[in-house]
């Protein structure tokens, strides 16, 4: 299962668009053949099973057929991934409002702005059932979460470091698979525009119990 789902839109005026897709959202997945060789037809499930359904490829068309958008490229970063490189950029800075304990994430922080290393922002960026308002907040937390790495990853700090440079591009090829036909070079605009300030971000109404 898929525990994050995010669309970027990069418009013709190099203005990203950062939009979380709540994973419990209740959506039409279209016929297709499972990775166990089976024919299923159109049905209504929860958004994040498209990806252990269908892989990578069901997954994207699900999200073009629910919200009428066409994807380009994907991006797949693991949790490891998250965790390994956040802690290559030398951690993330996040303002966290309250006291926050949640048993099945495993944060737990205290109010405040604090740099948080790859475990506790892992955790952050999963982190729901504390949260009063479930998904849309988690939602809004990895929107920030993925804005800091690129800031850091991208800052003259870690460029020019000759020691934090090699580990930030060594986490990011492994943490980070892409489709067919895109390398490193391909990415850099997108980050840059990530990086940049003024990012529009949004999350999408969570269509659950299929309706």
């Amino acid at each position: 299962l898929t525990d994050t789902i995010m669309v970027i839109h990069v418009g013709d005026d190099g203005k990203p668009t950062l939009i979380s897709l709540p994973r419990d959202s209740y959506v039409i997945i279209p016929a297709h053949i499972a990775l166990d060789g089976s024919s299923i037809e159109d049905r209504k499930n929860k958004i994040n099973t498209a990806y252990s359904k269908g892989g990578v490829p069901l997954l994207v068309e699900t999200v073009e057929r629910n919200t009428g958008l066409h994807i380009d490229h994907y991006m797949q970063v693991g949790f490891k991934g998250i965790r390994d490189i956040t802690n290559a950029v030398g951690g993330v800075n996040m303002c966290v409002p309250a006291d926050v304990t949640d048993k099945n994430s495993g944060l737990n922080l205290l109010a405040g702005c604090q740099e948080l290393d790859g475990k506790n922002a892992l955790a952050y960026v999963r982190m729901r059932y504390a949260d009063p308002k479930g998904d849309i907040g988690r939602g809004e937390r990895q929107q920030e979460v993925v804005k800091q790495i690129m800031k850091k990853a991208l800052s003259p700090f870690t460029l020019l470091n000759p020691l934090r440079a090699p580990r930030t591009v060594s986490a990011l090829a492994n943490a980070v698979t892409v489709n067919k036909g895109v390398g490193p070079l391909d990415l850099v605009p997108l980050a840059f525009a990530l990086r940049s300030g003024g990012i529009d971000s949004a999350t999408l109404p969570n269509k659950a119990g299929g309706n």
